[in-house]
């Protein structure tokens, strides 16, 4: 590939930086990563991706949060903006995670936008540094989707605060929804229509709140939410079954895009059933929603039920958690048989 240079006697300077990229292009080959932090259009198609952000050196507070949310150039107004390129003319790279400097919900809210970006995901922290709070919040960041998410109030306000990344499975399907409140004063109210999300307004969705581990609800119609300030409020919507389901995951913000294999109702032995990975040594909570109510019953002879590599517990009367440990292998199946908690 050579560069197209304009009549006269010297080429213009876009002619020289793509120039420039063709030699580096050349000399690195089709199997290395070449990532651009310029005029990302003057390189397409010799680059792998590109900074789609203010890039600075944020050493404060309150520099880290300005550099994810709180001016036009920020991390999420890009992201909202430039969604389109990604996977199209390069891949998106939004910013490093960088937990350090943050408190624990601004820490949540960062990582989760890198994380909905789709695009590259790279920790900029002294890995020594992060306390283990901070390092879990990190671990659940990767690895990166590749899909981003669709900024769903982008010609609202200057400064979009909501994402949107549907999640299609050959097992399953379901809507991951990030609201991001930028303000450090104010509490941020939405009420959205379920059509603003590509979500049928008619239908009833369940709400999963990851970062809380909560059941946020049912949603039908519109979606109420408050999130506190310098905060992410993390949901995972999934369409209301009359079996049980799987609404989330611990161990990634999207619940189970990586780290679920399959899942599968089998109506014959009113069996739920999946199958985890994750790496030996590790484990993580796999969350079941229930149709009908399991009643407590004090006294009851079963509060853990522990199998090969996985145990379930009752969190409520309609929640049940999958605690799956990845003892021999990176890969666990685990089922959940319904007559055994509906006796």
């Amino acid at each position: 590939m050579h560069a197209t240079q304009s009549h006269g006697t010297s080429p213009t300077c876009a002619e020289a930086y793509r120039r420039g990229f063709e030699i580096i292009r050349q000399a690195l080959g089709p199997d290395r990563h070449l990532q651009d932090c310029g005029p990302g259009p003057v390189t397409v198609g010799l680059l792998d991706s590109m900074r789609i952000e203010l890039d600075q050196n944020y050493g404060f507070r309150r520099q880290a949060w300005k550099q994810y949310f709180l001016e036009p150039s920020s991390s999420a107004p890009a992201m909202a903006r430039r969604y389109y390129f990604h996977r199209r003319t390069w891949i998106n790279d939004a910013d490093h995670v960088c937990l350090n400097l943050l408190s624990l919900s601004q820490a949540q809210a960062a990582a989760s936008l890198i994380a909905l970006s789709g695009g590259n995901v790279i920790s900029g922290d002294r890995l020594p540094d992060l306390d283990p709070t901070r390092l879990e919040i990190l671990r659940k960041v990767f690895p990166s989707f590749g899909q981003a998410a669709r900024p769903v109030d982008l010609f609202d306000a200057d400064r979009p605060s909501m994402f949107a990344l549907t999640i299609r499975k050959p097992w399953g399907e379901w809507t991951v929804v990030g609201c991001f409140n930028a303000s450090e004063r104010e509490t941020l109210e939405r009420v959205l229509p379920m059509h603003r999300l590509w979500l049928a307004p008619s239908r009833t969705y369940l709400a999963y709140d990851f970062w809380n581990e909560s059941l946020y609800g049912e949603v039908t119609g519109e979606l109420r939410v408050n999130v506190p300030p310098a905060a992410v409020l993390l949901l995972a919507l999934h369409e209301k079954k009359d079996v049980p389901q799987v609404l989330s995951t611990d161990r990634h913000v999207l619940q189970g895009a990586w780290e679920l294999e399959g899942v599968v109702w089998e109506a014959p032995s009113r069996t739920l059933s999946g199958v985890s990975l994750g790496p030996e040594g590790s484990a993580h909570n796999v969350i079941v929603h229930l149709p009908q109510p399991v009643p407590w019953k004090q006294g009851g002879p079963f509060l853990f039920h522990d199998f090969p590599g996985y145990t379930l517990k009752l969190l409520s009367d309609r929640l049940l958690r999958v605690r799956v440990r990845f003892e021999r292998g990176d890969r666990v199946t685990w089922q959940v048989p319904m007559p055994q908690f509906l006796r």
